[in-house]
C-alpha cells in the first residue's frame, strides 16, 4: 500500500475537525471490528484490506494526525477551553488538574477528540485584581480639565522621599497611604486578588455549590467541544461521569478537614482613603505593572492638559461625541463585525457588541527615565475595538507570507536568513546568535538603537501609502504559483482559534463574514486600515482630540501597523540593494554582499533595533536611507555601543575565546530596585489564584532564563533570586523545590540538575 503525501497535506490543511474525528473514530471501530475472528473473515472475503494494511493506514493517520504541527496548527489551537470559576478555596483544594489528568479519568476521554485536539485545558476564571478598585486613572484623565482649575497640591509639606526633581509627589513607596489596611493590600501589588469571583449558577438542590459549578462549566464545555469538533455529546458521558466521581470523592474527604484559608476584612477607613484618594493619583508604573505609583494628582492633570493642548499630535475635533460613536458604529454594522441593535438579546457573545465607549487619554510612569509620564489612548472595550482587532488578527495572518517574500527575496543573492528584521521573542534572537556562531562571524562591537518617539511622530499619510503597498503585495504574493495566474485569493481569518492557511480561491470561498469570522479581500483590508486612521479620537478633560500624526499606543493593531510599515521600507532598501549585485558577487567576498549577509542578522522588535556586525557609521547611514525623514521615523543615538549590549530581556556579547554569541538575563525591572524604587514581582501567596496558577510563574520565569542564557552560571543567576523572592513571600518550601526540581530535571537536565538545584538553594543555606 502507498501513500500520497499530496493527500496526506490536503487532509490536514483543509479537512474540518469533525471529518477528521469522525475518520478516526471510524478507524478507531474498524480495529475493534478486526480483533473478532468472524468478522475478519467477513472482510477478507468481502475483498476489504488485509490486517496488516488496515493497521498500516491506521497508524499513517495517526503519525499525521499527532504530529507537533498538525496538532498546534490545525486543531489544537480550535479547541474550546474548560474554563471554571474559582469561587471557593475548597476549588484550589480539589486540585481539579491532577484529577482531569488522571489516567483513570483521561482513558474515558473520546480517543477521536484526545488525538487530534488533545485534552481539555483545565482554565479558572478570578476574581477582579485589586488595583481595579485601587487605581483612579480614568476619572483623574476625564476631570484634569476641573483639577487644575480648583484644586492646589500639597506637596509643600509633605517628606522630600516621596517627591522627585518636579517638587511634587511621584513615588512608589506606599509608606506615604495613610490608610493601614489599605496600605497592606496595595503592597501586594495590583493584580493581588482578595475576593473570589462571585458563584455565576444559580443554587439550589442538595449537591455542594463547588461541585454544581464543575458540573455546569464541564456541560458548557461539553456542549461547545462537540460543535466544534462536530461529534456527538454522548461519546463525552463516561469521561464525565469518572471525572465527577472523582470530584466528589475528593470533596468529601476535604469536607472533613479544617480550611486554613485566611480571610482578608475590608478595614478600610474610608474617611482617610477618600481625603487621600482626592488628592493623589494612583497609576501604575511602565514595565512593571504590578507596582503602584502614588502621583500628585494636581501635578499629573497639569500635565496632562499641556499634552493635549501642546502637542502636534491632536487637534480638536470637528466632530461630537455622538457623531463620532455613530460612524464608527454605522462602519462596524456594515463590515458584520458586530450585531445590529434589533439581533441582539442575552444569547449574544460579548464580541459581537458594539461598544459605545470612545478611547480615553491614559498614563503610566517611566520610573526607569526620571519618573516620565507616558501618555496612551486606553483602547480597550471602545468604537474602534473591533476594526483593530480584525486588522491585527489580518496582519498576523499575512505576516507568514510577507516573511517567505523576505527570505526568498536574500535567497536570490545566495544569502540564508531567519527572516525580516522583525522579531517577537527572545527565541528568535537566539537562532541569528546561533546561525552567525555557525558562520563563524563574531562582533568586537555592535550598537542597539532605539526611534526616537516612533508612536507619537509617525506621518498616517505615509503609514496609509505604506499598508496599501504591504496588502498589494501579499495579495499578489498569496496566488503567485496558481495555474491559472490571475486566480484571486482571499483571506479568511477567525476571531478565534488558529489561521492556518487562511488563504482562499475568491470563485470557490463559501465563508461569510460574521461577528466570528471575516472573509478579507485587499479592498476591505485598506477599507479598515482607511477608516481606522481617519477616526484616531480620544478623550481627555473636557475635550475631545483627533490624532492626525502618530499611532495610539494603547490600540491593539499599533504594533502591528508600525511594525509593517518598517517593514516595508525595509524590504523596498533591500529589493533595491540586491537588484545592483552582479552575478558574480552573489556568494562571494564583494564587499556589496558581505554587507547585505551582515544587514541580514539585524533584528528589530518593534521601535528596538540590535546591529551585530555591521560598522556604526555605514550602518547609520543606511537607516538614514531606508527611514525618510518625511515618514516621521528618526533613528536616536545608540542606547548601546559596546562589546556587550543589553537587548529586550537579554545582555549579548561575543566571546573571542570561544568564538561564539553568547547572552544573559537583563531585567529593566532589577535595575529600578538598585535605585531603591519598591516594586511589586510575582503573585503574593494570600492572592485568591489557584495553587498551580502562583506556582506556575516558576515554571514561567525559568522558561524565560532559560532561553535568554546561553550558560549555566549565568541561568544559575536570576533563578537563585527567584528561588530566594519565592521564599521571602512565604512560599512553602518544599513546594517550591519540587517545582524547581521538576524543571531542571525536565528541560536542562544537561545542567546537572541536582547540583544546579544545590548552587540555586545555596545562598539561603548559608
Amino acid at each position: 500500500m502507498t501513500f500520497d503525501p499530496a493527500f496526506d497535506n490536503n487532509m490536514l490543511d483543509t479537512w474540518t475537525p469533525g471529518t477528521l474525528n469522525r475518520l478516526l473514530n471510524a478507524l478507531y471501530c474498524g480495529r475493534k471490528m478486526l480483533g473478532h475472528q468472524e468478522l475478519r473473515l467477513a472482510h477478507i472475503q468481502a475483498g476489504w484490506p488485509t490486517v496488516e494494511k488496515f493497521e498500516r493506514l491506521t497508524m499513517h493517520i495517526q503519525h499525521n494526525l499527532r504530529s507537533r504541527g498538525a496538532l498546534r496548527d490545525v486543531a489544537k489551537a480550535e479547541q474550546e477551553i474548560w474554563v471554571t470559576h474559582f469561587t471557593s478555596n475548597i476549588m484550589d483544594r480539589l486540585n481539579l488538574e491532577a484529577i482531569s489528568n488522571d489516567p483513570e479519568v483521561k482513558a474515558a476521554f473520546p480517543t477521536c477528540v484526545s488525538d487530534l485536539s488533545g485534552f481539555p485545558v483545565v482554565c479558572w476564571k478570578y476574581g477582579k485584581p485589586h488595583g481595579i478598585e485601587i487605581c483612579n486613572e480614568k476619572v483623574t484623565m476625564l476631570n484634569a480639565h476641573k483639577v487644575i482649575r480648583q484644586r492646589q497640591c500639597n506637596c509643600a509639606n509633605v517628606n522630600s522621599i516621596f517627591k522627585d526633581a518636579s517638587g511634587h509627589v511621584c513615588t512608589t513607596n506606599l509608606a506615604i497611604v495613610p490608610d493601614e489596611a489599605t496600605r497592606e493590600r496595595m503592597k501586594k501589588g495590583t493584580t493581588f486578588r482578595d475576593e473570589y469571583i462571585e458563584d455565576p449558577y444559580p443554587t439550589g438542590g442538595s449537591t455542594p455549590d463547588e461541585i454544581r459549578i464543575i458540573t455546569s462549566s464541564l456541560n458548557h464545555y461539553i456542549e461547545t467541544s462537540s460543535k466544534i469538533n462536530e461529534v456527538p455529546q454522548y461519546w463525552f458521558n463516561e469521561w464525565k461521569s469518572r471525572l465527577l466521581k472523582k470530584l466528589k470523592d475528593k470533596y468529601w474527604d476535604l469536607a472533613e478537614q479544617p480550611s486554613q484559608e485566611a480571610t482578608a476584612a475590608n478595614l478600610r477607613n474610608k474617611k482617610l482613603w477618600n481625603d487621600f484618594d482626592s488628592q493623589y493619583a494612583i497609576i501604575t508604573a511602565d514595565k512593571a505593572k504590578n507596582t503602584y505609583v502614588i502621583m500628585c494628582k494636581y501635578h499629573l492633570c497639569k500635565l496632562t492638559m499641556e499634552e493635549a493642548n501642546s502637542t502636534v499630535s491632536y487637534t480638536q475635533a470637528t466632530k461630537t461625541k455622538l457623531e463620532v460613536i455613530n460612524n464608527d458604529k454605522q462602519f462596524c454594522i456594515s463590515q458584520d463585525m458586530v450585531c445590529t441593535d434589533g439581533l441582539i438579546d442575552d444569547s449574544t457573545p460579548e464580541h459581537a457588541v458594539f461598544n459605545s465607549k470612545l478611547p480615553t487619554f491614559g498614563v503610566v510612569i517611566k520610573l526607569h527615565k526620571e519618573n516620565k509620564p507616558r501618555f496612551l489612548a486606553k483602547s480597550h472595550g471602545t468604537t474602534l475595538t473591533q476594526p483593530s482587532q480584525w486588522i491585527s488578527r489580518a496582519a498576523k495572518a499575512m505576516m507568514p507570507l510577507s516573511e517567505q517574500m523576505w527570505r526568498a527575496l536574500f535567497m536570490s543573492a545566495g544569502i540564508v536568513t531567519h527572516g525580516s528584521w522583525i522579531v517577537t521573542n527572545s527565541k528568535h534572537i537566539r537562532q541569528r546568535m546561533t546561525h552567525m556562531t555557525k558562520q563563524g562571524l563574531g562582533s568586537a562591537k555592535h550598537q542597539t538603537y532605539d526611534f526616537t518617539t516612533m508612536y507619537p511622530s509617525l506621518s498616517l499619510d505615509s503609514l496609509k501609502h505604506k499598508m496599501k503597498q504591504y496588502s498589494s503585495l501579499m495579495f499578489q504574493w498569496a496566488f503567485k504559483d496558481e495555474s491559472p495566474v490571475n486566480t484571486v485569493k482571499v483571506l479568511v481569518i477567525k476571531r478565534k482559534g488558529s489561521n492556518k492557511n487562511p488563504w482562499r480561491k475568491k470563485s470557490t470561498c463559501k465563508e461569510k463574514n460574521t461577528a466570528s469570522q471575516q472573509v478579507v479581500t485587499k479592498a476591505r483590508f485598506d477599507k479598515w486600515i482607511e477608516h481606522l486612521i481617519d477616526n484616531l479620537y480620544v478623550q481627555v478633560g473636557d475635550k475631545l482630540l483627533q490624532q492626525n500624526k502618530g499611532l495610539p499606543m494603547g490600540t491593539s493593531c499599533s504594533p502591528w501597523l508600525a511594525n509593517i510599515m518598517l517593514f516595508m521600507y525595509e524590504f523596498e532598501y533591500f529589493s533595491a540593494e540586491i537588484s545592483k549585485l552582479k552575478p558574480c558577487d552573489i556568494n562571494s567576498a564583494s564587499p556589496a554582499w558581505l554587507l547585505l549577509r551582515d544587514l541580514s542578522f539585524c533584528t528589530r522588535y518593534i521601535d528596538d533595533l540590535w546591529n551585530p556586525r555591521v560598522d556604526r557609521s555605514t550602518f547609520e547611514d543606511i537607516v538614514a536611507k531606508i527611514y525618510p525623514a518625511e515618514s516621521g521615523l528618526k533613528l536616536g543615538e545608540p542606547e548601546h555601543d559596546a562589546h556587550s549590549v543589553d537587548y529586550l530581556d537579554m545582555t549579548i556579547w561575543f566571546d573571542t575565546a570561544s568564538k561564539q554569541w553568547h547572552s544573559k538575563l537583563y531585567d529593566k525591572k532589577l535595575a529600578m530596585v538598585e535605585k531603591g524604587l519598591k516594586l511589586n514581582k510575582f503573585p503574593d501567596p494570600t492572592s485568591k489564584l489557584s495553587s498551580r496558577c502562583k506556582y506556575g510563574v516558576i515554571t514561567s520565569q525559568l522558561h524565560r532564563y532559560n532561553v535568554a542564557c546561553t550558560t549555566r552560571s549565568a541561568f544559575i543567576a536570576p533563578a537563585r533570586v527567584l528561588y530566594r523572592t519565592y521564599l521571602e513571600k512565604g512560599y512553602i518550601t518544599q513546594k517550591v523545590n519540587q517545582y524547581f526540581t521538576n524543571f531542571m530535571r525536565r528541560y536542562v537536565p544537561h545542567y546537572q540538575p541536582g547540583k544546579a538545584l544545590w548552587d540555586i538553594r545555596r545562598p539561603l543555606a548559608r
